[in-house]
């Protein structure tokens, strides 16, 4: 009787420990910035990905492209982290803009280090 009611309470733990191993830093700040197309607007670290979050503001009806060279860079450690894909498009693909000329796209990347505290994107 008492490992049955210990169940539930066992997989609710483990649910908040696997809630618990993703990071979401929310706009993150900027110490230089040299394209006005796309803001990082969101990464989110987990045990298996790093995802980028793009807001792309751009000409409507106009296109932009992402390759798989792009990369993070970490700061401290200066190891490149090249894009594993783009959720909801391909590389190497026009990315149309909408009439209102803005855009979300999500850069997919290999999990960061928990060391990592700054990074560089290219």
């Amino acid at each position: 009787m008492k490992s049955t009611s210990l169940t539930p309470i066992l997989l609710f733990c483990f649910s908040l420990a696997a809630v618990a191993q993703t990071k979401t830093i929310m706009n993150p700040a900027y110490e230089f910035k040299n394209s006005g197309i796309y803001n990082v607007a969101k990464i989110e670290q987990s045990d298996s990905a790093t995802l980028l979050t793009l807001d792309l503001t751009f000409v409507p009806h106009w296109w932009v492209s992402f390759n798989e060279t792009d990369f993070i860079r970490d700061c401290d450690t200066g190891i490149e982290y090249n894009a594993r894909k783009i959720r909801e498009g391909e590389f190497n693909q026009k990315i149309w803009m909408p009439d209102s000329g803005d855009s979300t796209i999500v850069l997919v990347y290999p999990p960061l280090p928990a060391s990592t505290k700054k990074i560089r994107f290219q």
